[in-house]
């Protein structure tokens, strides 16, 4: 497992931080701790907040749309780009675990 607290701390700084970069670090970080993929969830829970706008939800927006989009997207990341290719595998493998639990509406299964 690699450090990454360096690069992180330089894209804060240079304010180029996505939504892909959060959902990675998120799900680093899981796999970093050894904890199980429901820690996981719940670290993303905290991260990502549903839309909860009644005008947005009623134009279609889902109410974890950017978590969904950003895990489909998570190959992209600068997060993921820092790491070796075993860590890069599975980042985004359990990123595909986590939309594979996730409903239409952003609840988890």
């Amino acid at each position: 497992m690699k450090d990454i607290r360096t690069q992180w701390k330089a894209l804060a700084s240079a304010k180029n931080i996505k939504s892909e970069d959060i959902a990675a670090l998120c799900l680093y970080r899981t796999i970093y701790k050894e904890h199980t993929l429901e820690e996981g969830l719940n670290r993303i829970r905290k991260s990502f907040k549903p839309i909860t706008n009644a005008n947005k939800i009623a134009n279609g927006a889902y109410p974890y749309g950017s978590l969904q989009a950003s895990l489909r997207n998570i190959k992209y990341s600068s997060v993921v780009g820092w790491l070796d290719e075993e860590d890069k595998l599975k980042v985004i493998a359990m990123a595909k675990d986590v939309l594979s639990k996730m409903t239409w509406n952003g609840d988890f299964q």
